[in-house]
């Protein structure tokens, strides 16, 4: 092996032995970094967490940081409508709060594909008049829990309901109910 040769493989085990040692202390620095890691940005931001910043868990902390990542990426309009949102969330109670958690990780645990459907659904809730909005919360605010398990059972077993089809099935009850004819007197 030439001189050449051999500087050249010990810069590169000299390298990858740096990396090797550099890779686990940059995750640790980065989980258990310290208020002074923080850009002068972010510690503005976060401030009223600098008495407890080294107390929190790694995780807690990992997740105010990319909030004030995602925080200070943002224009003003995007800050101000991310301000209506928490003003609003910290307007709930603890129950809704809870059960929009649930929802929340119920959708996260779905395939996309069923993802993709509830954001369809959603879409075209919103996209319907608010007077249908109304009665079709209504009927399902009107249901047992069993009932509306069925209803979205069905609908995830792709037993869409044609336009109409709800006023067709009516008709068929209707023409399938005994009728109280009256018996001719005789």
């Amino acid at each position: 092996m030439s001189l050449r040769n051999m500087r050249i493989s010990a810069c590169l085990q000299l390298g990858l032995a740096v990396l090797m040692l550099a890779g686990p202390a940059t995750g640790w620095a980065q989980q258990n970094s310290g208020w002074d890691a923080l850009s002068a940005e972010q510690r503005n931001l976060l401030g009223r967490f600098e008495g407890e910043w080294d107390a929190l868990p790694a995780e807690r902390r990992e997740r105010l940081v990319r909030g004030s990542d995602r925080w200070l990426g943002m224009d003003e309009e995007q800050r101000s409508s991310a301000q209506g949102r928490f003003q609003n969330w910290r307007s709930l109670s603890g129950e809704q709060r809870e059960r929009i958690r649930g929802q929340y990780e119920r959708f996260r645990n779905m395939s996309p594909e069923q993802r993709q459907q509830v954001r369809n659904n959603y879409e075209r809730f919103r996209s319907m008049p608010a007077e249908d909005r109304s009665k079709l919360r209504e009927r399902w605010n009107s249901m047992s829990p069993d009932d509306r398990r069925r209803a979205m059972e069905q609908r995830g077993a792709g037993q869409r309901r044609q336009p109409g089809a709800r006023q067709q099935g009516q008709r068929r009850q209707q023409q399938d109910r005994p009728r109280n004819r009256r018996k001719p007197r005789g």
